[in-house]
C-alpha cells in the first residue's frame, strides 16, 4: 500500500488523494509575504501564575547601546545601536503591565538567563524586531498582545551573540530534550516584518498576524532563519524531533508550506503528530511542506467561493416599510478551482440558492448564496458569496422654519412651529427653530434656521434632509433707568454717594455707568447726572429702548467760622495788621472760594490803654454758613511810661511838695514821697488793670524812672 493509500484508507481514493494535494494550492494567499509552517516532536511548558504588576527583571545590555527605565506598571527600553542584546533574570509581563521597546528600525534580542519561563499576559510592542529567547519557554497569554513594527521571533532554541550581531541568516540551536514549548494563546502581529515561533514544541491557539510578511512555526533541535525569502523559505528545520499545533488563526500575505525534496510522500508514516496548514503556495509547479523526521501533514480543504451572478439590483427610494428584491438570481460562478477542476462535473454537485435582497433601511441587501445543498466528491469547501439584490436610498425630507417676530428676550430661541415634510411610514422628526442671532437687527434681518431629528431608526440615515430658513423680527425690549434724589452738605464736588435703579434687563445683559453726580458743585437744589451709563447686551446697547427718569437733589451750605485773630497794640503807634483764621473748609477749597475783601474793626478808644474786640467781617458765600468770632486787641502804654501829666511843684524851703492837676491820675498814685533822696529822682511804677484793661489803682510806683522838675508847672516826662 502507498504513502497515500495508508492516509486515504476508508476513503474514496481520487477525492481524498486531491484533497490531501491539490487543495494545498491556493486557499489564502493574499499578497507577497509567507506563512510557513515546520515541525518535528516535544512536549509543550504549562505557565504559572503571573503577578499582574509583573516586569522583565535584572535586564543589562550585553552587545550594542541602549538604557532601560521602568516608570509605574511601564518598563521601556531604548536602544540606540541598530542591533543589541539584552540579558535578563526573568522576562514576564503581568496583564498590568507594559513594555516598550524604542529601537527605530533595528533589532532587540531579550535572552532570559534565569530559571522561568516568560509569561506575556499584558503588552508588550517595539518599533523594529523584538527577538526573545528563553530555554525554559515563552507562553503569550489570552490578554497578551505583542506588537511589532519589524519581526517577531520566540524561541526557546538559543542563539549565539556574534550570530545575532551579525545578522543574516540566523541560527537557533536547541541544548537539550528538554527545552521549553512555544505557545500562543493571545495576539501577536508585525506591520512591516515576519513572526516566527521556535522550539521542539509550538503551539498556535491565539492570532498571528503578518500582513506583510512571512508566518513560520518551527519545531526542532535547529532551525535557520535567512533574512530574506529565497526559493527555500525563510526557516529551515534542520534536524530533531517536534510538533507543531495550530489551532488558532493565522493570516498573512502568503502561505507557503515546504516539503522535503519537494516529495509530499516522504511526509507520511508517522500519525502522532498533525500540522494544519491554513495556505499554500505554487512554486515550481509544486506544494511544498516543511518539516523534520517522519511526521503527517494535513492540510485543509480548499474553499470555493459561491456568487450568484444572475441577480439584477433592484433600486427603490426608503418609504418607511420592509421591501424585497424584485427578482431572484438563477445562476452561479464557483472561484477557487484547483487546476483544470472547474471542468470536471463531479467537482461541484448539488443545487445552489439564495438568500436575502431584504432590508428595511437605507443600504444594500445582497443576495447571498445558499451553499448548503452543495457538495464536492473533490473535497471542496463551500464559501457564499454574494451578487445583485436590493438596494435602498434615502427618501427626500424638507424642514422648513417659519418666520417669527418677538421682543428682545436675550436668547435666540424662537415659538415658531417647524414645518416638515416627506416623513414616511410610522417615522416621527423632531425639530425647533432659532433665530441665528439674539440681538436686535432690524425688521425681518433675523434669520431663522430648524434643527433636530427624525426618528427612523436609523438615526436619521433614511432621509436626505434639505434644511430651508426664514426672516424673523426681534425688536427692542424697553429699559428703564431711575435716578435717585441725594442731599449732601457742600463739599466743593459733584459726587454722590447713590446709584441709578434699572429695571427691563434680559438674560444676562448688565447696565454700567450707573452712579450719579451733582450737575453743580454749588449748593442749592440741583439736578442729578449719570455718567458713562453703558449697556451691556453684546449690541452695543441696540437691543434696548431706554428712558432715563431724572432726579434732584440739594446741596445746603457747609459750615464755617472766621475767627478774627488776637493783636497787641502800643499807645502811639500805628493800628496792627489785622488776620483771621478760617475753618474748616472742604478738601481742596480755601478763602478764595469766598467773595468779597476781608475787613477788621475795634471797639478801643484811641490813646486808651486796654483790652478791646476786633471783629472781621466783609466776606460771604452761598456756599457756606459763616460764623464771625471775634478776637482781642490789648493796647498798653510803651515802656511802661505815661504821656506827660501836668502837675505843680511847690519850690519854698524844704523838701518840694508835688501836687498833680490831673485828677485822674492823682487818685492812681501810691504815693510820692523823698525817701531815699529827692523826689525827683524816685521811680514810678506800672499800673494794675482789670479784666478790660483798665487801671484800678496803684498805677504808677517807684520805679527806674523818675520825676524831674520842667519848670514851676511841670509836666511828669517820665
Amino acid at each position: 500500500m502507498t504513502e497515500l493509500e495508508l492516509l486515504c484508507a476508508g476513503e474514496t481514493p481520487r477525492p481524498c488523494h486531491r484533497r490531501l494535494l491539490a487543495s494545498l494550492a491556493a486557499s489564502t494567499a493574499l499578497a507577497s509575504a509567507t506563512l510557513l509552517i515546520a515541525a518535528t516532536t516535544a512536549q509543550a511548558g504549562s505557565p504559572v501564575a503571573v503577578p499582574a504588576n509583573m516586569l522583565p527583571q535584572g535586564g543589562h545590555f550585553v552587545a550594542g547601546a541602549g538604557s532601560i527605565g521602568t516608570q509605574g506598571l511601564t518598563e521601556t527600553i531604548t536602544q540606540t545601536s541598530q542591533r543589541g542584546i539584552i540579558d535578563f533574570n526573568s522576562f514576564s509581563i503581568g496583564k498590568s503591565g507594559t513594555v516598550k521597546i524604542n529601537n527605530g528600525t533595528g533589532a532587540t534580542l531579550n535572552r532570559v538567563t534565569g530559571g522561568n519561563l516568560s509569561q506575556i499576559f499584558g503588552t508588550l510592542s517595539a518599533t523594529g524586531s523584538v527577538y526573545l529567547v528563553n530555554p525554559q519557554g515563552v507562553v503569550v497569554g489570552k490578554s497578551g498582545v505583542i506588537t511589532t513594527g519589524g519581526s517577531f521571533v520566540a524561541s526557546s532554541l538559543d542563539i549565539s551573540n556574534q550570530n545575532f550581531m551579525a545578522g543574516q541568516t540566523l541560527r537557533f540551536t536547541g541544548k537539550s530534550a528538554s527545552d521549553g514549548v512555544v505557545k500562543n494563546l493571545g495576539s501577536i502581529s508585525s506591520s512591516g516584518g515576519d513572526v516566527f515561533l521556535i522550539a521542539r514544541s509550538v503551539v498556535n491557539s491565539g492570532s498571528i498576524n503578518a500582513p506583510n510578511g512571512t508566518v513560520g512555526l518551527g519545531a526542532g533541535q535547529e532551525v535557520l532563519l535567512k533574512d530574506m525569502s529565497v526559493s527555500g523559505g525563510r526557516m529551515t528545520v534542520r534536524y530533531g524531533k517536534g510538533d507543531v499545533r495550530n489551532k488558532g488563526s493565522i493570516a498573512a500575505a502568503q502561505a507557503e508550506l515546504r516539503a522535503a525534496g519537494g516529495n509530499v510522500y516522504a511526509l507520511a508514516g508517522n500519525h502522532s503528530g498533525m500540522i494544519r496548514a491554513t495556505g499554500s503556495a505554487m512554486r515550481g509547479g509544486h506544494v511544498w511542506l516543511t518539516a523534520g523526521g517522519n511526521r503527517f501533514v494535513y492540510a485543509q480543504s480548499e474553499t470555493l467561493t459561491v456568487t450568484p451572478t444572475g441577480a439584477a439590483t433592484t433600486t427603490v427610494t426608503y418609504d418607511g416599510a420592509t421591501q424585497k428584491a424584485a427578482s431572484n438570481p438563477g445562476n452561479f460562478t464557483f472561484t477557487g478551482f484547483v487546476g483544470n477542476d472547474g471542468t470536471n462535473p463531479n467537482a461541484v454537485t448539488g443545487t445552489a440558492g439564495v438568500t436575502g435582497g431584504t432590508g428595511r433601511n437605507v443600504g444594500t441587501y445582497a443576495f447571498t448564496a445558499d451553499v448548503s445543498g452543495l457538495s464536492s466528491d473533490f473535497g471542496y469547501q463551500f464559501q457564499a458569496g454574494t451578487g445583485g439584490g436590493l438596494v435602498i436610498t434615502k427618501a427626500a425630507l424638507t424642514v422648513s422654519a417659519v418666520a417669527d417676530m418677538k421682543v428682545y428676550d436675550g436668547t435666540a430661541a424662537s415659538a415658531g412651529a417647524v414645518q416638515v415634510t416627506g416623513l414616511q411610514g410610522p417615522d416621527t422628526a423632531s425639530f425647533t427653530q432659532v433665530f441665528g442671532s439674539k440681538n436686535v437687527q432690524g425688521a425681518n434681518g433675523s434669520t431663522l434656521s430648524a434643527s433636530g431629528l427624525v426618528n427612523d431608526g436609523n438615526g436619521g440615515g433614511n432621509y436626505a434632509i434639505t434644511f430651508a430658513n426664514a426672516a424673523g423680527t426681534i425688536t427692542k425690549a424697553a429699559l428703564t433707568v431711575t435716578e435717585l434724589s441725594d442731599n449732601k452738605v457742600f463739599d466743593g464736588t459733584t459726587g454722590s454717594t447713590v446709584s441709578a435703579q434699572v429695571s427691563g434687563l434680559k438674560g444676562t445683559d448688565s447696565v454700567s455707568g450707573l452712579g450719579e453726580s451733582f450737575v453743580s458743585a454749588n449748593a442749592g437744589s440741583r439736578a442729578m447726572a449719570l455718567g458713562g451709563l453703558t449697556v451691556n447686551d453684546g449690541n452695543g446697547g441696540g437691543n434696548y429702548s431706554l428712558t432715563i427718569v431724572n432726579a434732584t437733589g440739594t446741596i445746603t451750605p457747609a459750615q464755617l467760622t472766621i475767627t478774627a485773630n488776637n493783636a497787641t497794640q502800643v499807645i502811639g503807634t500805628p493800628d496792627p495788621v489785622f488776620s483771621a483764621s478760617f475753618g474748616p473748609f472742604p478738601a481742596g477749597l480755601g478763602p478764595s472760594a469766598l467773595s468779597g475783601m476781608l475787613s477788621f474793626t475795634t471797639n478801643a478808644p484811641a490813646g486808651s490803654p486796654g483790652s478791646f474786640k476786633i471783629f472781621a467781617s466783609g466776606v460771604s458765600s452761598p456756599n457756606f454758613d459763616i460764623t464771625f468770632v471775634p478776637g482781642t486787641l490789648l493796647v498798653t502804654a510803651a515802656n511802661n511810661s505815661l504821656p506827660p501829666v501836668p502837675f505843680e511843684m511847690d519850690q519854698g524851703n524844704g523838701t518840694p511838695a508835688f501836687s498833680f492837676t490831673d485828677p485822674v491820675l492823682a487818685s492812681l498814685l501810691v504815693e510820692l514821697s523823698d525817701a531815699g533822696g529827692p523826689a525827683m529822682k524816685k521811680n514810678l511804677g506800672a499800673p494794675t488793670l482789670d479784666q478790660n484793661g483798665n487801671p484800678i489803682g496803684n498805677l504808677i510806683s517807684f520805679n527806674s524812672s523818675f520825676i524831674e522838675v520842667c519848670r514851676t508847672h511841670a509836666n511828669l516826662c517820665r
